[in-house]
């Protein structure tokens, strides 16, 4: 009978947090664009790649040296490191503030996912251990900005340094990789 007892307690208690903790979302989605930021709520609706692609270049146009590959991930906003970091430094430069500003309101509209993959440069002079540590301590620095700046949510943000073991992008060996996950409905099968 205690058992039985315990069991019904613990099932209570279960459904009572389960019910609790669960958001709820509500509203529609607005993104504005203001000169200093992106304004943003939650958004609850489904997006194509294509269409997130085609609002990260929207708010985005004024970034040089951005690249956009699809892959059966989602997307993946190539960024020059040199847009955030000095060479060979990890701190974030203050005026690429704006840009990570941007990048974040996106992924709070989008209700997304974010891996930030920091890269380092393949050179014959560099040591690959180097490249990852620089690598990793960038992404991590982007990531702390993100969550401790931004308040993004700390389940939704991840960071990983692939020093240079990651494929080159057309003159961009030294880059930060903002993937937004995205599985296509059309990429699952069923």
């Amino acid at each position: 009978m205690k058992n039985k007892i315990k069991k019904i307690i613990y099932f209570i208690s279960f459904t009572i947090l389960f019910w609790t903790a669960s958001p709820v979302f509500t509203g529609e989605c607005v993104l504005t664009k203001s000169p200093a930021k992106v304004s943003v709520q939650m958004s609850q609706n489904y997006y194509s790649t294509a269409e997130i692609e085609g609002i990260f270049r929207q708010y985005l146009s004024s970034v040089q040296n951005i690249k956009y590959t699809k892959v059966p991930r989602g997307l993946i906003v190539s960024i020059d490191s040199k847009t955030f970091f000095e060479d060979g430094e990890t701190d974030i430069l203050e005026n690429s503030k704006p840009i990570l500003d941007t990048i974040a309101d996106i992924v709070v509209y989008l209700d997304k996912e974010c891996v930030i993959e920091g890269n380092s440069n393949i050179n014959e002079n560099s040591v690959s251990l180097y490249n990852w540590e620089l690598s990793a301590v960038r992404a991590d620095k982007i990531a702390e900005y993100f969550i401790k700046v931004k308040k993004l949510n700390a389940r939704n943000i991840q960071s990983i340094g692939l020093g240079d073991i990651s494929p080159v992008i057309e003159n961009m060996n030294n880059r930060i990789d903002f993937v937004i996950i995205n599985y296509d409905k059309t990429d699952i099968k069923q």
